[in-house]
């Protein structure tokens, strides 16, 4: 998360990451999905 001042207005800078998750989860919402959850991938031991 980083904010950049601008004047007297404070915006907010999306990462890449947290932009690519917000594409997502309102492309689940238009499509009728009522939560889409994100998690970092990572291995998993048996």
């Amino acid at each position: 998360m980083v904010f950049k001042k601008t004047k007297d207005l404070y915006l907010y800078l999306m990462t890449p990451s947290e932009k690519n998750a917000s594409i997502i989860k309102s492309t689940a919402k238009r499509l009728g999905f009522d939560f889409c959850g994100i998690a970092k991938a990572r291995f998993l031991e048996n």
